[in-house]
């Protein structure tokens, strides 16, 4: 998971067997301005991926944004093939 490679994260989940359900999942997602730091978001009793299968992409996206929303070092320049970052922040997308 992601079938898309382009997408840039991983998720990993851990069963409850007594509960017969997944306990977590970690979400590790690449943060394009810095190749060699990552998002985690861990994520307790989640509805099976295969439930919604477009929300992980869309947790990874959020958490880019909210990473680029705090990033307050001057911008590092950026390959071509990376996800660019937002030019402003709007606080109002985040919730």
């Amino acid at each position: 998971m992601p079938k898309d490679k382009s997408l840039s994260f991983r998720v990993g989940c851990g069963l409850n067997k007594a509960l017969d359900r997944i306990q977590f999942c970690g979400l590790s997602a690449s943060y394009a301005p810095v190749r060699n730091l990552a998002l985690y978001a861990k994520l307790y009793f989640p509805d099976p991926p295969a439930s919604n299968p477009d929300y992980f992409a869309a947790l990874a996206a959020r958490m880019r944004h909210v990473a680029y929303c705090l990033d307050v070092t001057h911008r590092l320049p950026i390959a071509e093939d990376d996800v660019k970052p937002v030019p402003f922040c709007d606080l109002d997308l985040l919730g």
